[in-house]
C-alpha cells in the first residue's frame, strides 16, 4: 500500500534540491521531449500535465506548443512556489497556466484536453490501469498520452538489499494494458546507470530527490545503516564506485 501522504510530504522536503539532483529525471525528459518532436504532435491547444513537480517538463513543453491552457497538477500543495520566478519572467505564459494540486487518482480532470502527459510519476499511482483508463475520459479523439514511468530493473540495487520498492511493471505489461484504451505510436525502455562514491552518497541521493519516500517504514541507524552499506558494497561495487539503476520506460499514445 502506497502512503500517499508520505509521499508528499518526501517531495515537499525535497523540492529546493530535486533541480541539481534530478540527473536521471531531467535526461527522460529530454527523451521524452525528443520522442513527441519524432512523432510530430500537432495541434496542441490544452494540456494535462500529471505529476508537474518543479516544473523541468511543463516549461519545455509550454515552450514547444505555446498552448492556450496547460493545467498543471501535482500532490504537493507547494508546488506553485517552484513557478514564481518563471511566471514572473514570462507574463505571456502567466494567463495560460492553472494549477490542478492532489492526488491524479482521485481528482477530476478537465476534459477536452489534447495532450495529457507525465513523467516519472505514475509509478507511484495503486491502481496503474485505472490510472490510464481515466485519461481517455478527458482526452480529445486522435489526441495523446504521453508519458514515462519505470520498469521492473529500477533502483534494483535498494529492492535487493531493503526488500522493499514500489512495483514496477514491464514494458510488456504497459503495452499490454495501455494498448487496450490507446493505439500505441511509440513505446521504449532503457537503463541509466549512476555512479557514487558510497552507499551514504545513494541514499542522500534519493532522499534530494524524493525517492526515499520507497523506503517509508526504513527507520536508519547505526546498525542497519553499517549493514546496508556492507551489503550494497559488496553486490554493486563497479571500479570503486557504488552503482544505482534507473529503468525509464517511454509511451506515446493516441485516442482512437
Amino acid at each position: 500500500m502506497i502512503d500517499k501522504k508520505i509521499i508528499s510530504q518526501r517531495f515537499t522536503k525535497a523540492l529546493l534540491s530535486y533541480d541539481t539532483e534530478a540527473i536521471v529525471q531531467k535526461k527522460i525528459i529530454e527523451k521524452l521531449i525528443d520522442y513527441i518532436k519524432q512523432e510530430k504532435l500537432q495541434n496542441i491547444n490544452k494540456i494535462l500535465e500529471i505529476g508537474c513537480g518543479t516544473g523541468l517538463l511543463s516549461k519545455k513543453i509550454i515552450n514547444l506548443f505555446a498552448p492556450d491552457t496547460i493545467y498543471l497538477n501535482d500532490i504537493c500543495q507547494e508546488i506553485d512556489v517552484c513557478f514564481k520566478d518563471y511566471l514572473t519572467n514570462n507574463s505571456s505564459s502567466s494567463n495560460s497556466i492553472k494549477f490542478l494540486l492532489g492526488d491524479a487518482e482521485q481528482i477530476i480532470f478537465p476534459n477536452n484536453i489534447d495532450l495529457l502527459i507525465s513523467s516519472s510519476t505514475v509509478q507511484w499511482f495503486e491502481d496503474f490501469e485505472n490510472f490510464i483508463k481515466k485519461t481517455t475520459f478527458a482526452l480529445n479523439k486522435n489526441k495523446y498520452l504521453v508519458f514515462s514511468t519505470f520498469g521492473e530493473d529500477n533502483l534494483k540495487e535498494i529492492k535487493y538489499i531493503t526488500g522493499r520498492g514500489l512495483k514496477y511493471y514491464s514494458k510488456e505489461n504497459i503495452e499490454h494494458i495501455v494498448s487496450k484504451y490507446y493505439k500505441i505510436r511509440l513505446i521504449q525502455e532503457e537503463l541509466n546507470v549512476l555512479f557514487f562514491n558510497s552507499p551514504k552518497e545513494v541514499l542522500l541521493h534519493l532522499k534530494k530527490t524524493g525517492v526515499a519516500a520507497i523506503q517509508n517504514n526504513t527507520f536508519w541507524n547505526k546498525n542497519n545503516l553499517d549493514m546496508f552499506t556492507k551489503s550494497y558494497i559488496e553486490n554493486f561495487k563497479h571500479e570503486n564506485k557504488i552503482m544505482l539503476t534507473y529503468h525509464p520506460i517511454y509511451v506515446i499514445a493516441e485516442k482512437i
